[in-house]
């Protein structure tokens, strides 16, 4: 009876083990598995602005908005490339749509927005109820609340504006924006920041140190 009662004991120390490996190798599998969704979640973007990883932040956006995965990017300007004038993003992203806005300042935050809507040179506001502006530094995404969510400046009438996001101009920039500190931004009145002072920038006027424009495709 003794033997019997110690081959138990040793059968329960090896079924205890066994079970304590399982939980351990459904813990990793659960592991293994976000680091594989995250992985296929980010796109190589190619960014001399923000890394691949943050990238994931205007992807959340999307996926909260359009339910849909980014397929890939095109880049279609690029200020230390092309240029920071007006007259090079009509050049560039006029009648382009689905596009994203990636911008460092001369302090280095970084920021920006994206856009369902058309660029063009209409000089008017338009409506993109999905489109949102987002701070990379915050890790924060800001949402449409109300108004139009870009203003589509015309170059012969207003040749000193490059782009401006909401209603509110949130964010405008201007023509040579890497050598003006006029542009500016003022978050909250198109998109909701919860009645955050300047939440992209931290302050009212900024210089550009690089932008970029980039045009999504999804799935």
């Amino acid at each position: 009876i003794k033997q019997l009662e110690n081959q138990l004991k040793e059968k329960d120390a090896i079924i205890n083990n066994l079970v304590q490996k399982v939980n351990l190798l459904e813990e990793n599998m659960k592991e293994m598995s976000k680091l594989l969704n995250y992985n296929m979640f980010t796109i190589y973007l190619g960014s001399s602005i923000i890394q691949n990883n943050e990238f994931t932040l205007v992807e959340q956006g999307i996926k909260d908005n359009f339910n849909k995965k980014i397929q890939k990017c095109e880049l279609l300007l690029r200020g230390s490339r092309d240029g920071f004038g007006a007259k090079e993003f009509h050049s560039k992203c006029d009648g382009q749509n689905f596009t994203v806005v990636l911008i460092q300042t001369t302090k280095g935050r970084k920021f920006g927005g994206f856009t369902e809507e058309t660029w063009d040179q209409s000089e008017s506001f338009k409506n993109g109820p999905k489109s949102f502006i987002f701070s990379i530094d915050q890790k924060e995404i800001y949402y449409y609340k109300e108004g139009g969510s870009i203003y589509c400046h015309k170059l012969e009438q207003d040749p000193q504006a490059i782009l401006s996001f909401g209603e509110g101009k949130d964010f405008k920039l201007f023509d040579k924006c890497n050598e003006t500190d006029n542009n500016y931004e003022r978050a909250g009145k198109t998109f909701e920041t919860n009645e955050k002072a300047h939440p992209l920038v931290g302050e009212y006027n900024f210089r550009v140190e690089d932008y970029e424009v980039y045009k999504i495709y999804l799935e």
